[in-house]
C-alpha cells in the first residue's frame, strides 16, 4: 500500500521525464516478477485499480516530445504486464474503469510512435480477452474502426 503513493509522486507529469520513465520501468519489473512472490502478487491485485488510475492513465495523456512518447509506450507496456500476469482481472475492469481506460487506449492507437500503437493494440486484445462481455456494440464498433486503421502498420 505504501509504494503506490511513492510511485504516483515520482511519475507525476510535473516531475523530470527521465525520472518518470525510470520509475515506470521499475514498476514494470515489479509487475513482471510479482507471480514469483505470492504476497506481492496479492498486494498488487488489491492495488491494481489504483495503479491503473493513478500511475498508468495519467501518463497515457499525449504530450509532445520523444521522452513523453517513451513514457506513453512504457505505461502501456505496464498495463500490458498487469493484464498478462492477471494482476488486473475482469473483476477489476468495471464499467467505470473501462470508461476511463478505453479512450486513452484508443487515443494511443493513433500515436505517432509505432511502438506505442503496437502496444496499445496488444493491450486492447488483452482487454477483450480478459473481459469480453464488458463492451457494448457501439464500443466494439469504435474499436474496430481504430484497429482497422492499424492494419497498415
Amino acid at each position: 500500500d505504501d509504494i503506490i503513493p511513492i510511485f504516483a509522486h515520482c511519475t507525476h507529469s510535473d516531475k523530470d521525464p527521465e525520472m518518470r520513465l525510470r520509475f515506470i520501468t521499475l514498476l514494470i519489473q515489479i509487475i513482471l516478477n510479482a507471480p514469483k512472490y505470492p504476497s506481492l502478487f496479492t498486494q498488487l491485485q488489491k492495488s491494481s485499480v489504483s495503479i491503473l488510475t493513478t500511475l498508468i492513465l495519467p501518463s497515457c495523456v499525449w504530450r509532445a516530445g520523444r521522452t513523453a512518447a517513451a513514457i506513453r509506450t512504457a505505461v502501456l507496456t505496464g498495463l500490458q504486464s498487469l493484464l498478462q500476469t492477471h494482476i488486473l482481472t475482469a473483476d477489476h475492469l468495471t464499467t467505470s474503469v473501462l470508461l476511463e481506460l478505453l479512450p486513452q487506449i484508443l487515443s494511443c492507437m493513433n500515436d505517432d510512435n509505432l511502438s506505442t500503437r503496437l502496444v496499445s493494440c496488444k493491450v486492447l486484445k488483452l482487454l477483450l480477452q480478459e473481459s469480453p462481455n464488458s463492451f457494448t456494440v457501439d464500443k466494439l464498433h469504435e474499436m474496430y474502426s481504430d484497429l482497422l486503421k492499424r492494419l497498415d502498420d
